[in-house]
């Protein structure tokens, strides 16, 4: 995984993913971890689509995605390291959809559409989501590209023209 491909909040919810592993003394950190990381981010688009596809959804996904975690055996030690083949395979599907989607960078939008497979799925479908209506839900909260596009926009009209391009990728990297 090249974090330099990742936004700033992806890279927060892998984090919180990594946390809440270690907290609950499992020995990888597991898709459900990840996807509960993005179901409780302050200000991500995870709890947007959730609350624009049914007002409470968030709250039954946690509730799914904690009963699941659960059952996960729990082992004493230096747990939650590491990511799972699950976990890895997942990071290389959410990077294929950023390129399908001709995104610079893997944002939560990208994870989110790469979970309705696996425990993930089975805990989206328990919370009555579906890929088809978060794809809807994203194109109506909006999605990073669009919101990068705007912030380039704003910094070229506010004179940011000195910048290098990188210097303007990282300065709108969400």
């Amino acid at each position: 995984m090249n974090q330099d491909k990742y936004t700033t909040k992806s890279l927060e919810a892998l984090s919180a993913a990594q946390a809440e592993a270690a907290r609950l003394d499992h020995q990888n950190i597991e898709p459900l971890h990840l996807l509960l990381a993005l179901v409780s981010q302050e200000g991500g688009v995870v709890p947007a689509v959730l609350e624009k596809l049914a007002p409470g959804s968030a709250k039954k996904l946690t509730g799914e995605i904690v009963r699941m975690l659960d059952r996960k055996p729990r082992v004493k030690g230096e747990g939650g390291k590491y990511f799972s083949r699950e976990s890895a395979a997942l990071l290389a599907e959410a990077e294929k959809c950023a390129a399908a989607m001709q995104d610079d960078f893997v944002s939560c939008e990208h994870l989110l559409l790469s979970m309705f497979t696996g425990d993930t799925g089975e805990a989206l479908s328990a919370a009555g989501i579906t890929k088809e209506a978060a794809e809807k839900a994203l194109r109506e909260v909006g999605s990073p590209r669009v919101l990068n596009l705007i912030l380039l926009g704003a910094a070229l009209k506010a004179g940011a023209l000195g910048l290098s391009r990188e210097d303007l990728r990282e300065a709108i990297r969400v």
